[in-house]
């Protein structure tokens, strides 16, 4: 906090500029803020787990499995005598790569290959393939297949000249990739310079903007076989879902179908030379980072010029990382089930969170703005609204999670093997998924998948907080109210506001997806769903605050220590500033501004303290707010 600033001036150098003057970015990260330090101390908290876990006598159970795959990741003698050995021993299995002169163009098959890379090691070049609750019916799965990720953050990238910083790094990533596993400088730039090209081909093809709504376009197999016939859609399905009994009758949704018919395009017209650089360079770029030193430099590298990271995480931060990748569920539960403050944990988000509830459903019901359809709807959505903190107390037993780990295989002392067998796992789990979705599948990654967010999950109608979100200094159970609510709070406050706006507003209070005829598809005001970015976060912060000022009215008014000149309102809004001050590097905000046109923490705040008539009463700003249309949602 820097007391020596007018908070009507400047919130953000008010809330965190003695911070952002003290602190810098770390050399291993791009971006740091309360939520990054919360992460990282996550996982010194698993890998102290880890550490400090009996050793298991039963090679069945889970702990047996994450011992072997973190020791076998953490001794790094096996990984750098092998160096680039396990990659090129796969590259061959899938029929060489031309770059590398091992192929041979007239036996191999880019179909063949195709599946593979989908099927066996989750390698997904041109597209996506995930199950997600279907939304006709979101108690069944169904595959939904949507544009694959390009090599450089955004598309437009690829319409920079060829002198351009990025450009070159990118093309000096991709001929070093190639030098290292084995080819000559000519043949790697060729291949540079090829490459590039061919996902230019890509970029341009690529949605701009995936739009709000989820389910596209809703399509037989075979249907999406007529209209993109080049790609093995059928065959690459059943390689992934073979228990899952696919015909060219079962549905998909698909994520902007006319990308898939370009790709289809692309496949006709492209040599299967150029197919396979391109197939096993995605195959290589998934699979550098678990290799040795040499070739997680040339990750590095690149990553200082993309991103301004100057070097590699720690090792043993690292395999924390890839755990939760592959046991995260598992390790989330053993974390929860040694947390002795789970049940008043539980116990205040639950609170706060009926609490923003009540004071959204009444602001709903109050309104003169809302039509009766949409009205009805918004009281619908939030009367059965629900809330996941954490997993299911019968979720972290441990007879619970060795049987749902049961199929997954370790072995000692061979690092790349478990990644694959940990690939090999996670794909049985979606084909699991596909056949029978349960209640948990819907929200169980976002509570273990280390990313530490409040999640809205419009399938379910559900807001989800994992328990690892709630430590100091984001959260503590005995923290005062109006901490509480200017972090967390808004966060559960910004969950349930994302459930009556965008992808949210055509889901019902049962989580499924409005009827076709339903009044709200052709009677929606566009403010629902064209909405500016920012203002269901406005919307959070002025109904947030008003439900902690509901809570406090029913309490004994008190100065907290050190900050007996702060009233209630005003330590809100500071510790609403402090939970989202951001430093980032000069090379990652540029990827922010230019790739992914999202508002960070500077805009937000100076929105905040021009058009919030909460924030203005409360430090007595002497100015006049903005306003323009959809400021208002309800």
């Amino acid at each position: 906090m820097n007391d020596s600033i007018n908070p009507c001036e400047d919130m953000r150098d008010y809330a965190c500029g003695h911070w952002l003057s003290t602190h810098t970015v770390p050399r291993d990260e791009s971006v740091w803020n309360v939520k990054q330090l919360m992460k990282h101390k996550h996982k010194e908290s698993l890998r102290n787990l880890i550490n400090t876990m009996p050793f298991p006598r039963d090679v069945e159970t889970l702990e047996w499995r994450v011992l072997n795959m973190y020791d076998s990741c953490i001794s790094l003698g096996t990984v750098e005598t092998e160096g680039k050995r396990p990659l090129i021993k796969l590259i061959s299995k899938l029929g060489g790569w031309n770059v590398l002169k091992d192929f041979f163009i007239h036996s191999w098959d880019h179909k063949k290959a195709l599946k593979t890379l989908h099927s066996k090691y989750n390698v997904q070049p041109f597209f996506k393939i995930d199950i997600v609750p279907d939304p006709q019916n979101p108690i069944e799965g169904i595959i939904q297949i949507s544009p694959g990720n390009l090599g450089l953050p955004d598309k437009s990238y690829y319409d920079r000249h060829s002198e351009d910083k990025i450009v070159m790094a990118y093309k000096t990533f991709l001929r070093d990739i190639a030098i290292t596993l084995g080819a000559t400088s000519d043949d790697a730039s060729f291949f540079s310079n090829n490459m590039f090209g061919f996902e230019k081909r890509l970029a341009e093809r690529f949605p701009s903007r995936l739009p709000e709504r989820q389910a596209h376009y809703r399509a037989t197999i075979g249907k999406l076989e007529d209209i993109a016939q080049s790609v093995p859609i059928f065959d690459v399905l059943i390689s992934m879902f073979p228990e899952a009994r696919l015909n060219k009758k079962s549905e998909v949704v698909v994520i902007a179908s006319d990308y898939l018919v370009n790709v289809s395009l692309i496949f006709a017209s492209t040599d299967r030379s150029l197919m396979n650089d391109f197939m096993m360079l995605k195959f290589a770029v998934g699979y550098l980072a678990y290799l040795s030193k040499p070739i997680r430099n040339i990750l590095k590298e690149f990553n200082q010029q993309l991103y301004g990271i100057k070097e590699l995480k720690p090792r043993w931060e690292m395999c924390v990382e890839t755990l939760q990748k592959f046991v995260g569920f598992g390790l989330e539960a053993m974390f929860e089930k040694s947390d002795p403050d789970v049940t008043k944990k539980v116990t205040v988000v639950n609170d706060i969170f009926q609490q923003i509830r009540s004071t959204i459903k009444e602001a709903i019901e109050n309104s003169n703005n809302l039509p009766a359809h949409i009205k009805d709807h918004f009281l619908d959505k939030l009367n059965n609204i629900k809330i996941q903190v954490g997993l299911d107390p019968s979720m972290r037993h441990k007879d619970y999670y060795k049987v749902y780990y049961s199929e997954l295989v370790s072995v000692k002392d061979d690092f790349f093997q478990n990644v694959l067998y940990g690939v090999s796992f996670l794909l049985k789990k979606q084909q699991e998924r596909l056949s029978n979705l349960a209640d948990e599948h819907k929200w169980v990654d976002v509570v273990s998948d280390g990313q530490l967010r409040v999640t809205y999950i419009p399938e379910s109608n559900q807001v989800v907080v994992p328990i690892a979100l709630l430590s100091p200094p984001y959260f503590h159970p005995y923290y005062p109210m109006n901490i509480l609510y200017g972090g967390l709070g808004t966060e559960i406050g910004l969950a349930i506001i994302l459930s009556i706006t965008g992808r949210g507003l055509f889901h019902a209070g049962d989580g499924m997806m409005l009827p076709p005829d339903h009044p709200l598809h052709n009677r929606t005001h566009e403010c629902f769903i064209h909405h500016p970015s920012v203002t269901p976060h406005l919307e959070a912060i002025k109904y947030t605050y008003m439900a902690l000022r509901n809570t406090l009215a029913r309490m004994k008014h008190v100065h907290q220590p050190g900050m007996e000149n702060l009233e209630d309102s005003d330590i809100f809004f500071l510790s609403y500033a402090q939970s989202i001050c951001t430093m980032k590097t000069q090379e990652q905000a540029d990827v922010d501004f230019r790739a992914q046109h999202k508002f960070g923490d500077i805009r937000l705040l100076d929105l905040l303290m021009t058009k919030s008539k909460e924030y203005s009463n409360t430090f007595s700003c002497d100015r006049v707010l903005r306003r323009d249309s959809c400021d208002t949602l309800i």
